[in-house]
Order: C-alpha cells, then structure tokens, then sequence
C-alpha cells in the first residue's frame, strides 16, 4: 500500500491507472475500434452470448509470415483486446470516454422461416417430390 506524507499523492494509483489505459488504449496514435454484436453459433438453435456488444480494436498493422516456422505473425497485441459490454451505448460511451474513434457494425437479425411438416406431402407442391 502506497502512504505518503503529501496530499498531493492521495490519487497517484487513480491516476497512474487511468494514464496506463490511455496510454494503452491511444499511444501515439488515435486507435479504431469496432462494435458489433456477435451472430450466433449456426451448429445450435440457441441464442447464447448473442445479446453482448463487443469492442474490439482494429489490427493497425497487416500479418506477417515468419519466415523460419511459416505461421502468420502479428507485432500488434492491442488488436487482441476485445471487450463485453451488456449495450451498444455502454460500448460507445467507453469508446467516447477514452477518445477512441469506433464503428458500429449493425446486428442482422435472423429471418425465421415458416416450415410446415404437412407441407412436405401436399399433391400441389412446387418442387417435385424425390424419394
């Protein structure tokens, strides 16, 4: 625990925290990001951790082949920062709070289709039947 005899060095933590995430969120530059909501998974039928928002920085540089194994490299580790919010405007109002600029990719909503099953023998079907 951090004790000094200064009231000037009451917040040092606070502040040395909140200038670590920005100098790690910013840098030199300004840092992009994308918000979006992930789909689900098309193997099941649930909805499962579709209902998050996502924050997840754009890569600032392009892959690389190592050259002595042959696997695709990156230097950038912030592109790997991807954070949950429980709304698009919590995600936004980090991103707005911490100066970064951000795209916010619209969900596509999935379009039900209505499938009878007496449907499948009807005498008048459009598409032939074939067993």
């Amino acid at each position: 625990m951090f004790e000094s005899c200064c009231p000037d060095h009451s917040n040092v933590k606070e502040k040395a925290v909140k200038n670590g995430i920005r100098r790690l969120l910013q840098g030199d530059n300004v840092m992009s990001a994308k918000i979006f909501r992930p789909s689900s998974n098309p193997m099941q039928s649930g909805k499962g951790k579709s209902n998050i928002w996502i924050l997840a920085f754009e890569a600032e540089t392009a892959r690389e082949i190592e050259p002595l194994l042959g696997h695709a490299s990156m230097n950038d580790m912030q592109s790997q920062v991807r954070m949950n919010f429980d709304s698009l405007e919590a995600a936004q109002a980090f991103a707005q709070k911490h100066g970064i600029s951000y795209r916010v990719e619209t969900p596509h909503e999935a379009k039900p289709k209505k499938v009878s099953y007496p449907d499948n023998f009807k005498h008048d079907r459009k598409t032939p039947w074939t067993h």
